[in-house]
């Protein structure tokens, strides 16, 4: 399958005093792409999950690594994948790219739970999740 991949632009909301992308928006649009895999990819958006299937999906780990500056105004993608899917939780690896020349910018391992809204209580992950989830699974080294 290939691999989720969303285009967006740094803005001007985006960047510190020099105009680079502020290392905390990295956190942001990776989030923003992650939403957009769930909408796009999975055909299981965020409202449906909080407000029809009262479960969500905290952040339990966030690890960035920063390789090189966006500027203001610079094109990039967000390409998303599922690395592992446990019982209960769900790891990401997210790389940001350059538009323009394909370099790498930022990678990103985002581990989440899934919980209960009722009682905050981490649940076994739902079943149409769990499979749509691994039909987006990264074999180890591709």
């Amino acid at each position: 399958m290939e691999t989720y991949s969303v285009r967006m632009r740094v803005g001007l909301d985006d960047v510190d005093h020099v105009q680079v992308l502020y290392y905390p928006r990295v956190a942001h649009l990776g989030c923003l792409a992650l939403e957009a895999f769930f909408r796009h990819r999975l055909a299981l958006p965020w409202p449906q999950m909080l407000e029809d299937h009262n479960i969500a999906m905290p952040t339990v780990d966030l690890q960035i690594t920063y390789r090189r500056p966006l500027r203001y105004g610079e094109e990039f993608d967000v390409a998303v994948t599922v690395k592992e899917v446990g019982r209960r939780t769900v790891i990401f690896a997210m790389e940001i790219r350059k538009t323009e020349t394909g370099d790498l910018v930022n990678t990103i391992t985002h581990t989440a739970v899934f919980i209960s809204r009722d009682t905050w209580k981490a649940v076994s992950i739902p079943e149409q999740y769990r499979v749509a989830l691994a039909r987006n699974l990264v074999e180890p080294g591709v």
